[in-house]
């Protein structure tokens, strides 16, 4: 717990100047030097003239780390990083990205703040898409329950088990069992509190099924 006694130090209000020199050189010295990144982590939420030292040693790190990245992720350093208010332009933004470009774009999304909400307001604003799903013939009756829609055959797109994963999400949030744009737009704010509960639905998932009927 070295890394963050020495940040307590650089931080606390009555820390002379000399001491706050002196810690801040050896945050640094330790941070470009450590590889074990589970270590680094918890200087993810330190002042962003500490947190770029941070940020790039992951950026230096990860991309020869397959283990590592995965564990980015699940430890939630991934997230924590989208929500850093870097600069365009700045060095901590270009580390920043290095990372981001580790990843698929839908994961770096998914972890972006308010993403769910984005997510829905797009899908409120798809006036134009509801229309076409309710004339078009080839697609079905628009109030077909949930489970004719999330279908594999019927949206080849979707792996059986993100069919399954989603149908459940949105089951289990006790909405309309009718697909129609209130009915979506109704299941996917139910499931957006089902997933901050701990039922885990991938909105990245949303996506890909809407652009299925699209």
């Amino acid at each position: 717990d070295v890394l963050r006694r020495l940040l307590a130090v650089y931080l606390h209000q009555d820390s002379s100047e000399d001491l706050r020199t002196k810690a801040k050189r050896a945050l640094k010295s330790v941070i470009q030097k450590c590889t074990h990144l589970p270590a680094l982590e918890p200087l993810l939420e330190a002042p962003p003239n500490i947190l770029k030292y941070v940020v790039q040693q992951f950026a230096k790190v990860l991309p020869s780390d397959l283990n590592a990245r995965k564990s980015f992720v699940q430890s939630g350093g991934l997230q924590k990083i989208q929500e850093v208010k870097a600069e365009v332009g700045s060095k901590l933004h270009d580390y920043i990205e290095e990372i981001n470009m580790l990843y698929p774009p839908e994961i770096v999304q998914y972890y972006s703040p308010n993403y769910a909400e984005t997510l829905l307001k797009k899908m409120e604003e798809s006036q134009g898409a509801w229309e076409c799903l309710g004339t078009s013939t080839h697609l079905g009756d628009p109030v077909q329950p949930l489970s004719w829609w999330l279908v594999p055959e019927r949206n080849p797109q979707l792996h059986t088990s993100e069919c399954d994963g989603l149908l459940a999400a949105v089951q289990n949030s006790n909405c309309s069992s009718c697909f129609t744009e209130s009915s979506w737009c109704g299941a996917i704010r139910s499931a957006t509190h089902v997933s901050s509960t701990g039922h885990k639905l991938e909105f990245r998932l949303l996506h890909r099924v809407l652009a299925c009927w699209t």
